[in-house]
């Protein structure tokens, strides 16, 4: 019975967070194509040597504190096409490096809650 409730507990875990496993990485490269995947959220534990990563046409609603902050080499990120209508004011720390952000086709609707006026701060490279 603890087997079951713990394997039904992985699954349900899998469903709602995604997995990075299933994240196309290309051999010699540090690029991640995370792309169309139905990710809710961005997922946990990718491999921090990443420099360009495709989170593109997922099913990602808000982007929480901290979500990028292992990913300090990260330089270009694709967003566009989610269900964007929250990003914390934390969201894009540890991007310094960051020289390419796509963010369109999303649900933000521009106000101070959804869109934080220094959410943008850590990114130095823009």
């Amino acid at each position: 019975m603890k087997l079951k409730v713990l394997l039904l507990v992985e699954i349900l875990t899998f469903l709602t967070f995604g997995s990075p496993q299933s994240c196309k990485h290309y051999p010699n490269s540090t690029f991640l194509n995370c792309s169309g995947l139905g990710f809710l959220n961005v997922p946990k534990n990718l491999p921090v040597n990443t420099t360009r990563l495709d989170l593109s046409s997922n099913n990602i609603t808000t982007l929480f504190n901290n979500d990028f902050s292992e990913l300090t080499n990260l330089q270009y990120l694709d967003l566009s096409i989610n269900l964007i209508s929250l990003i914390q004011v934390n969201a894009f720390n540890g991007l310094q490096t960051l020289q390419e952000l796509h963010l369109f086709g999303h649900r933000l609707n521009y106000t101070n809650e959804s869109l934080p006026v220094d959410v943008f701060e850590p990114l130095k490279s823009l």
